[in-house]
């Protein structure tokens, strides 16, 4: 079986160190290939961490390219108030 491949929507508190943690120590279980962060230094982190191209990083959710799948799930881990207009993207 093959890792399940993330896009986070959100590399914070919990984006960047629940979930993209747990690819990092799971590897054979999850794969993050890409994430939407406006905060530049946590974006930079997660692309660093995730060892992740420029064409992988955006700085809004809304750039996301939605016309092919860029990955098996999306994680959105925005703000709570934020939750919603991700989820129904």
């Amino acid at each position: 079986m093959s890792a399940v491949t993330i896009f986070l929507c959100g590399a914070g508190s919990r984006g960047r160190t629940v979930f993209g943690k747990f690819a990092l120590e799971n590897p054979e279980l999850a794969r993050v290939v890409g994430v939407a962060e406006p905060d530049p230094k946590k974006r930079a982190l997660a692309k660093q961490e995730h060892n992740l191209h420029d064409s992988q990083v955006f700085s809004d959710w809304r750039d996301v390219p939605r016309d092919k799948a860029l990955s098996d799930v999306m994680i959105v881990a925005t703000h709570d108030r934020d939750h919603l207009e991700p989820s129904l993207a």
